[in-house]
């Protein structure tokens, strides 16, 4: 999934387009209230996608997939 959830999150934005970024500025400088819901709601998904504990579990099953692969049995 994406990490950015457009307008909830952050903005999305074309990398090749100066006025969507532009634009996409302006609205976060210019509105406190729309800024500080992003910021809120960007640090819940940070601690969603990005735990210790997650990141650990992740990385565990990613090292047993790939031991899997090569035949090593993990207990």
């Amino acid at each position: 999934p994406e990490l950015i959830c457009h307008g909830k999150n952050g903005f999305l934005f074309d990398s090749t387009d100066e006025e969507d970024l532009a634009e996409k500025l302006r609205l976060a400088v210019m509105d406190e209230t729309l800024r500080n819901k992003l910021r809120q709601c960007a640090v819940v998904t940070a601690h969603q996608e990005f735990s210790m504990q997650l990141t650990l579990n992740r990385t565990e099953a990613l090292y047993e997939r790939l031991l899997a692969k090569r035949g090593v049995v993990t207990s």
